[in-house]
């Protein structure tokens, strides 16, 4: 079976029964004789043939290989099942002068060799014998269903990590210098992916595979990927004489959790008047010395908050790519999941 070249080839062997009047036989005149082989060409044969081979047509009756064309749909791929159709047909008798009939609803696949990446998971057929002065029809049909096995190895797994290494872009630090890099690594892996897919799909535009569809979505994403890392290296090598305007900001607090909250200034204890008496050696302890001031942690003078602490540009870089990674995650989520939700 050729998806691409649309068609499927198989050896085979008809068998056909006809009365034929001319032929008579007592084998009581030729010493019991019930059976005898004579060659085809020698005897009257119907002009039955095959109407869809890719080949010279000739009459049925001999073990042949057979090439047959065979419309697929690709929609499914990998996990797509295909019929295939061997149309028997005669030249020029028509139903009133030939009507087929099936001895057997059956085909018979004793040396039948498995294949690798189809399997056969029914065969029947069924006659069609048509009106007067129309030709008759019988229609063997085949129904292969890929085995998916090779391609979710060799393409869809790897498809999915690629997914993964993508969204990594996001958590690389602008210092590394790799960021912008490794966009264009995964891009070019699905396009490489692509091209791939493209060998193994039929040059057509009555369908379109999902996974084509799904590949190319993942290349947009790559390459919006690729776009936001460029802003994120923008913003993060921005002067730090340019102020940070107000919303971005706020984006920052919001993208870091914070919340706005006013510092309360600390209150001061009482001091107890005994203690101002005392003449204890160790009331110098309770003079506060500049080593603790200097080890204290810093507070914010009362009324200050926290969106009015001026953010850096490297803070907006980094928020940014945070909420880059959750845009691309969900995205790349979505996708897939609708991919795989629709070849079910």
């Amino acid at each position: 079976m050729s998806e691409t070249d649309q068609y499927f080839i198989l050896n085979g062997q008809f068998q056909f029964k006809w009365t034929d009047a001319t032929l008579v036989w007592n084998r009581t005149e030729y010493h019991g004789i019930e059976e005898l082989c004579i060659q085809q060409r020698k005897i009257w044969r119907p002009d039955i043939f095959l109407t869809n081979t890719l080949t010279t047509r000739q009459h049925l009756g001999t073990r042949d290989i057979f090439k047959l064309s065979c419309t697929t749909d690709v929609t499914l791929f990998p996990f797509d099942t295909q019929e295939c159709e061997m149309i028997v047909s005669t030249w020029n008798s028509p139903s009133t002068e030939l009507l087929f009939t099936l001895y057997s609803d059956s085909v018979q696949l004793v040396s039948f060799v498995p294949n690798g990446l189809w399997e056969i998971s029914s065969v029947y057929a069924l006659v069609e014998n048509t009106a007067a002065h129309e030709l008759p029809i019988c229609r063997i049909v085949f129904k292969l269903k890929h085995r998916p096995t090779y391609y979710l190895v060799n393409l869809l797994v790897p498809l999915v990590l690629l997914s993964v290494i993508g969204s990594l872009v996001f958590l690389l630090p602008v210092e590394s210098g790799e960021k912008t890099g490794l966009s264009m690594t995964v891009l070019l892996a699905y396009v490489v992916f692509l091209a791939l897919l493209s060998d193994h799909l039929p040059l057509s535009s009555l369908q379109t595979s999902i996974l084509t569809i799904y590949i190319s979505a993942l290349i947009v994403l790559s390459c919006m990927s690729l776009v936001w890392t460029v802003v994120v290296i923008n913003i993060h090598h921005k002067p730090d004489h340019v102020p940070v305007p107000r919303h971005m900001q706020l984006f920052v607090n919001c993208m870091t959790c914070t919340r706005n909250r006013t510092f309360s200034s600390s209150k001061v204890s009482p001091v107890n008047p005994r203690m101002c008496n005392s003449k204890t050696s160790d009331s110098s302890a309770s003079i506060p010395t500049i080593s603790s001031f200097v080890a204290g942690t810093h507070h914010p003078a009362p009324g200050t908050t926290a969106d009015d602490r001026q953010a850096s540009w490297q803070e907006v870089a980094r928020a940014l790519d945070r909420l880059f990674l959750i845009l691309f995650s969900v995205a790349v989520i979505i996708s897939t999941s609708i991919y795989f939700g629709l070849t079910r």
